[in-house]
């Protein structure tokens, strides 16, 4: 019986740490230094010092979404990649029901950063407006740089 339980609890410590790469992939890690890089997309952005610890960035069904779940904001921008078919139909942007920003462009690639059309932080608690504000202006006043990898 102790060589079953022995065999079963290696079996399930193997399984376990087996799907911790995985698993971890996919969960929201608040970023401890303001660059961040995406190979699957190409890219690298750096944003301000003050975004240090307060930022994350993450996959959803179009693109990127980030985000700053430390201070209850679900949504400060989207990082979208177009190529440029899917751009020229959205009329070069001019079809976008939201705000946006073009970040750059190559040969078969957009980058736009989408601003949600919504509100996207607690109303109600004063710390959370007042980051979103702060976020939204570097985001919006091109407190950041943008760059596609080589």
């Amino acid at each position: 019986m102790f060589k079953k339980r022995k065999v079963s609890f290696l079996l399930a410590m193997l399984l376990t740490f087996s799907f911790i790469p995985f698993t971890l992939s996919g969960c929201s890690k608040t970023k401890d230094n303001t660059v961040y890089i995406n190979d699957e997309y190409g890219f690298s952005m750096e944003f301000p010092e003050s975004w240090d610890g307060e930022f994350e960035i993450n996959p959803y069904e179009y693109g990127l979404i980030i985000s700053s779940e430390l201070n209850e904001i679900t949504t400060l921008a989207y990082i979208h990649k177009y190529t440029d078919q899917e751009w020229e139909e959205l009329n070069y942007g001019t079809d976008l029901p939201v705000s946006y920003q073009m970040l750059e462009e190559n040969k078969e690639d957009v980058f736009v950063l989408i601003y949600p059309g919504d509100v996207s932080y607690d109303i109600e608690n004063e710390k959370s407006v007042k980051k979103y504000e702060e976020m939204i202006l570097d985001l919006q006043g091109g407190n950041f740089t943008f760059e596609l990898n080589d």
